[in-house]
């Protein structure tokens, strides 16, 4: 499948929601985008969820399955307005830490919407791999409540600090977790 329009009323709730999660990484999770973007739309395309950016201008890839079941649109854009906000514009494959906050962030925004049954839902569907980065981004904030600002106080991203600087900033973690924290990876095959 070819990326394809959105029916125009569910590409302007993409845009709405999008807005809306910008907004609640702004001002409560993480401060300012690292990269600011304008969203230039969301469409539908088979290797989605993703996102592209192209210089400035962001599009937000939802996958066929958002098509069936709203929630799943919800938790497809909120996973992806959490990559967009802390991405740094570079292409490449997202570190363990950037996965686990993603996920984290698609899951406190379905709780909120949908409440905790569809939370379960959703977590106990994830794949292995993003299971396991947000199993160890819990562990992280389990441990430093304030990772994800020292982190990006740091190194100003997510992906891209070693192992070893993680283990430097976060001593009390396992090496096997800073390992997979920072550890770049393809989710999708």
């Amino acid at each position: 499948m070819n990326r394809t329009s959105l029916p125009d009323e569910m590409e302007e709730r993409g845009i709405a929601l999008l807005a809306e999660f910008r907004t609640i990484l702004n001002n409560i999770m993480m401060g300012e985008p690292l990269h600011d973007y304008q969203l230039k739309g969301v469409l539908l395309w088979n290797e989605g969820p993703t996102f592209h950016l192209h210089g400035d201008d962001a599009t937000v890839y939802i996958g066929p399955n958002a098509m069936q079941y709203e929630p799943t649109f919800f938790a497809n854009l909120a996973h992806e307005a959490a990559h967009l906000h802390v991405s740094d514009g570079t292409r490449g494959n997202a570190s363990g830490l950037e996965e686990g906050f993603a996920t984290y962030f698609e899951l406190f925004m379905i709780q909120a919407q949908y409440g905790n049954d569809e939370r379960t839902h959703f977590e106990r569907h994830l794949p292995q791999n993003y299971l396991i980065c947000l199993q160890d981004y819990q562990l992280l904030l389990n441990a430093y409540p304030k990772a994800v600002e020292s982190v990006r106080n740091s190194f100003d991203k997510l992906t891209g600090p070693t192992c070893f600087q993680l283990h430097s900033l976060f001593p009390t973690m396992s090496w096997r977790t800073c390992y997979r924290l920072a550890r770049r990876k393809k989710m999708r095959p």
